[in-house]
């Protein structure tokens, strides 16, 4: 699925213009070789897909995993109105990964409107660039079962009345669903993720009014049962939580520089900008703020980004993710390697802003390929290289 800036694949709903919702079709569903942290190697997809014969709908290296397995290539694509919880803990996502191997290419794809999470990682070892999500329901971004890839350059834009049942957060890590040891561990890394949140003011209250948002959405970002997930040079926007460090094992790995929340900026967190369970916490309550990690936070308004126009919400295309020019996070960030994640690592472009972008206009790499009013975008099918059958790909409702 190889598109390019000025013609994207779309993969989207069948509805009519104005009508197309979330979840009018399933997502789009990988399944590699690469390694997962499941018992015998393999998994069955979410979603009641699986066949009882273990060829469709599974993944994973079940006798001889291969962390180098080859997916293809995805760029240049929209998933729009995907996703569908078909029963609880089996849903579909827009973008499933299950156990996909590091040769595949993954850059510049854009959900809107999933159902779900907007990219689930289930295991494998996949890095990807230029990710957006807009408007998702649950996560944007979910990692589970030994994913150990890494991301760079991420859009996430959340619309302050549509949030999840199971709390919605931009980041949700988790070695798997009972915080074993397993291995390989959930250890991915981000970097230079723009996550806006869903509150505008702080003085906003929860419910459905002008001045309040949805009362689901969490915490910006969760790691939790026992993950490894390291986030660096990234900002978070008006969001009800920062972060949350959840169970003993992820608090350790914490103390032990095993995960890496470094470089970071939050403007706007109504709420805790760090929040610890247990007792006996392993990392302190002012652990965000150690000196040497170079986190910067002012909770007091989400404005202070100095991001151009972010809280603008449902289909408005004035939305406008770029820094202006004095915003104090363009030249402090870090790419120097801490602990065991590899911060430093020849995959991550090595720019000096945090967040997804610049404050140059000329290089928003989201454009021209992006459609920030996919509800009521008109698509006609077009030719590719003097081909009369290539066009949008929509799905059979």
């Amino acid at each position: 699925a190889k598109g390019t800036p000025s013609k994207p694949i779309i993969m989207t709903s069948s509805a009519a213009v104005g009508q197309r919702r979330g979840g009018d079709w399933g997502g789009l569903l990988m399944c590699g070789k690469a390694a997962t942290n499941h018992s015998g190697g393999e998994a069955a997809l979410e979603g009641g897909i699986a066949d009882a014969n273990r060829v469709r709908g599974w993944f994973g290296g079940k006798d001889a995993p291969d962390d180098n397995d080859s997916s293809g290539v995805i760029s240049y694509v929209r998933i729009e109105f995907a996703g569908i919880a078909a029963n609880p803990n089996q849903e579909l996502n827009s973008l499933t990964m299950g156990a996909i191997g590091r040769r595949t290419i993954l850059d510049h794809i854009m959900v809107s409107y999933a159902n779900d999470d907007a990219y689930e990682w289930f295991g494998g070892t996949v890095n990807a660039k230029y990710l957006i999500a807009v408007g998702t329901l649950d996560d944007d971004f979910d990692g589970d079962n030994g994913w150990s890839g890494k991301v760079q350059f991420g859009l996430t834009q959340r619309y302050k009345d549509r949030a999840d049942v199971s709390t919605s957060q931009s980041f949700e890590m988790d070695n798997d669903a009972n915080s074993t040891f397993n291995l390989p561990l959930t250890k991915p890394v981000f970097s230079n993720i723009t996550a806006i949140g869903p509150i505008q003011d702080t003085s906003w209250s929860t419910g459905s009014g002008a001045n309040q948002f949805n009362s689901r959405f969490g915490a910006a970002a969760q790691i939790r049962r026992n993950s490894r997930a390291s986030i660096t040079n990234t900002l978070f926007i008006g969001w009800p939580r920062g972060i949350e460090i959840l169970s003993s094992g992820s608090q350790g790995a914490a103390s032990r520089d095993s995960i890496a929340i470094r470089n970071n900026s939050w403007f706007g967190v109504k709420g805790q900008t760090l929040r610890l369970d247990g007792t006996n916490p392993a990392i302190s309550a002012d652990w965000l703020t150690t000196a040497n990690f170079n986190n910067y936070l002012d909770a007091s308004n989400p404005n202070n980004a100095k991001i151009t126009n972010p809280f603008v919400y449902n289909d408005d295309i004035s939305f406008n993710p770029v820094p202006k020019s004095d915003a104090n996070y363009l030249t402090n960030a870090s790419f120097d390697a801490v602990g065991a994640v590899p911060i430093d690592d020849e995959f991550f472009t090595k720019v000096s802003y945090r967040g997804a972008f610049s404050s140059v206009i000329a290089e928003r790499w989201d454009l021209p390929w992006a459609e920030y009013d996919p509800i009521n975008a008109l698509y006609e099918p077009s030719s590719v290289n003097d081909n009369p059958n290539a066009g949008i790909i929509t799905s059979e409702i």
